[in-house]
């Protein structure tokens, strides 16, 4: 069954392309730490969107002894994501928007004192004309859900993957990820607003040593 009317696809991806690149690329960024050759930086994004006011939008960059090409296949490839997301408690695609689109439901298990959170995200995969790639998310108002299951429904306000072939050695990648998140429930508290902001600046660190390996890279040192 259709659970979503793809509308304008492409106009959509090109406005959520813009947007990424443009947060990305904007002033503000607060350097939050170096661990493992990653720098970690937050900030408050406002203005752009709503929902995310009470959380930091994270961006971490370091660069992977592998192919931007490899990467990009094993991001693509929803079998393999247990290879660098221990964190993720399921995933299924729902529904093909065009050939590089998708909407997904993701969940992700228990962490701390908050309960399972699962999403449901259209996800664009994009090969840029300098070499670029990238994969990117954003929530959809969809209503989904899994039936006999207990999630508090998060909103993904922003979420992507930039990989660039290093200028001075293409067969290693500029791994650039970003993501803010709404994640609802008892963590939009003073308390619970706290607690994500300080957890989430860690994640980015595990997340790209973990692709290296998936990839079969081994780290440089930094």
């Amino acid at each position: 069954a259709v659970i979503a009317r793809p509308g304008d696809v492409a106009g959509l991806n090109k406005l959520l392309i813009n947007r990424l690149f443009g947060v990305l690329a904007s002033d503000g960024w607060e350097h939050v730490m170096h661990k493992d050759g990653v720098d970690v930086y937050r900030k408050r994004v406002t203005g752009i969107y709503t929902g995310g006011e009470k959380f930091y939008c994270i961006k971490a960059v370091g660069v992977i002894n592998a192919p931007a090409v490899e990467l990009y296949n094993l991001l693509k490839d929803p079998k393999r994501t247990d290879e660098y997301n221990q964190e993720l408690g399921g995933i299924e695609d729902l529904q093909d928007l065009d050939s590089n689109t998708k909407l997904t439901w993701a969940a992700s298990k228990r962490y701390g004192p908050f309960k399972p959170r699962d999403f449901v995200t259209r996800t664009h995969f994009r090969r840029m004309n300098d070499g670029t790639y990238v994969v990117m998310s954003r929530s959809e108002d969809v209503d989904y859900h899994k039936a006999g299951a207990d999630y508090i429904r998060t909103e993904v306000l922003l979420s992507g993957n930039v990989m660039r072939p290093c200028a001075t050695d293409p067969s290693k990648t500029e791994f650039t990820t970003v993501a803010h998140v709404n994640p609802g429930g008892a963590a939009e508290s003073a308390f619970g607003a706290r607690l994500v902001n300080h957890i989430c600046t860690q994640g980015p660190v595990n997340f790209i040593r973990k692709l290296e390996g998936a990839v079969g890279g081994v780290r440089s040192a930094h």
